[in-house]
């Protein structure tokens, strides 16, 4: 079964205010009062004078600062992302992070099938990668990228992204925050994305909150729990909004799920569950045999979520 042994993040000192660079995200002062009012969100961090190679490795490298990871152990090295090209072609931005942090031992490889719901797709493949492997092989998925064009930061009428990179050490071996059940949906009636007509949008809107709220109820099911026994809901940080009617439509409580990141970085695509799970850990709001989702939604449409036991 697997298990997250550690977890890291880094997140740019430098931010984007939504509120006042109207121009950066191509958006007027009343868009900024809904995005804002609305939706939460405010302030947006953004990598500066870095590339996404060093984002990337900045939040790997803190897995082995205090030296109980081993670097001989990582026999793999995942990285989750967004975008299908977030460096100039030809470049290998995890082999780059592989090769400057020594991981000599590790096969590194990326994925992007589910957009932002990568993330979880990258918990499915560790698993099936492990199993092959001795009892010491761990891996690494990471995710991690920049919101490079206005394109990829502003999704209209639903959230701003964020520049920053998480990362989680994940073994067969452990015996804390353990998984145990995953649940993933692709709808591909819109998988045109962001690029979906206004009818369309409309539709993918109406039935995002039915959907994802069936996908939670599904993973709960799989486990032989029932959502009175989850103790905190993990989110992808899109919107406050958005979670405010999911909590509502699955009669859940909305301060059950940990929302306090969204004001703070947005969206910062895949990289959102794995941020707010390496905070409640170290705020310590989960305790030993608390179960916990992490729940996030790729565009296109996946709505995927996985059921932990801390």
């Amino acid at each position: 079964m697997l298990s997250i042994e550690r977890s890291a993040y880094f997140v740019p000192d430098t931010r984007f205010v939504v509120q006042t660079d109207l121009a950066r995200f191509n958006i007027n002062a009343a868009q900024a009062k809904v995005f804002t009012k609305i939706y939460g969100l405010n302030q947006i961090p953004y990598a500066k004078d870095i590339s996404v190679t060093d984002l990337i490795e900045k939040s790997v490298s803190k897995l082995f600062v205090d030296g109980t990871v081993r670097k001989q152990d990582i026999k793999f090295i995942i990285h989750a992302h967004t975008a299908k090209v977030i460096t100039r072609f030809g470049q290998s931005v995890i082999r780059e992070v592989k090769s400057r942090l020594g991981l000599l031992s590790a096969t590194a490889f990326g994925t992007s099938l589910n957009n932002c719901a990568s993330t979880l797709n990258a918990f499915e493949m560790a698993a099936m990668l492990l199993t092959c492997q001795d009892k010491t092989a761990k891996a690494i998925i990471v995710t991690g990228e920049m919101a490079f064009t206005p394109t990829v930061q502003v999704i209209p009428n639903t959230s701003i992204t964020g520049d920053a990179a998480a990362a989680v050490v994940v073994s067969l071996n452990d015996h804390n925050n353990k998984l145990l059940a995953l649940e993933i949906n692709t709808y591909g009636k819109y998988s045109r994305g962001i690029w979906l007509s206004e009818e369309e949008s409309k539709d993918f809107e109406k039935r995002y909150v039915p959907l994802l709220g069936e996908t939670i109820n599904k993973v709960v099911e799989k486990t032989g729990l029932s959502l009175s026994d989850i103790k905190m809901i993990l989110p992808h940080n899109v919107n406050l909004i958005s979670w405010a009617k999911l909590a509502k439509h699955i009669d859940y409580p909305l301060a059950n799920i940990y929302l306090e990141n969204i004001s703070k970085y947005g969206h910062c695509f895949g990289a959102d569950i794995l941020i707010n799970f390496t905070d409640v850990q170290s705020r310590q709001l989960l305790n030993k045999g608390d179960y916990y989702l992490m729940v996030t939604v790729g565009l296109g449409a996946t709505f995927a979520a996985a059921v932990f036991k801390y």
